[in-house]
């Protein structure tokens, strides 16, 4: 939880700079699983630096598809992630691209609640179809 002075977090760097392959040995991960029987990593993964944005917003940003993923799959409350506002009004899901839609809708595999879930695809897919289709 421990921030520099702009507000950025251990998990906001690794979300913008870490690169691993596997999703099960990442940073993020890791960091995550150590909060998990004291905390919830909601807490930790909506907290905002000074220009707004969220450890899932830089992952966004970045275009990290392993970020991303992690980070979508260990929220509780997606569709408050994918809504939540930047400094500059945009929403998290104003970040990302067509194809990190595609790989958040692929994975969709996260919740029993079909409602919940339905509702994250619909903005993932409403989010994607903002983009011209490639041909």
């Amino acid at each position: 939880y421990f921030s520099n002075n702009n507000g950025i977090t251990a998990l906001m760097l690794c979300a913008k700079y870490d690169n691993d392959v596997y999703l099960e040995s990442n940073s993020i991960t890791a960091m995550l699983d150590k909060l998990k029987d004291e905390n919830d990593p909601d807490n930790l993964i909506f907290l905002t630096d000074s220009k707004g944005m969220n450890a899932f917003m830089h992952a966004a940003e970045k275009n990290s598809f392993i970020a991303t993923l992690t980070l979508f799959n260990w929220t509780k409350n997606k569709c408050a992630l994918l809504n939540q506002k930047i400094n500059s009004q945009l929403t998290t899901l104003d970040l990302l691209n067509p194809e990190q839609c595609d790989e958040l809708i692929e994975e969709q595999t996260i919740s029993k609640d079909t409602h919940a879930v339905d509702a994250v695809l619909s903005l993932l897919k409403e989010r994607k179809a903002l983009f011209p289709q490639a041909h």
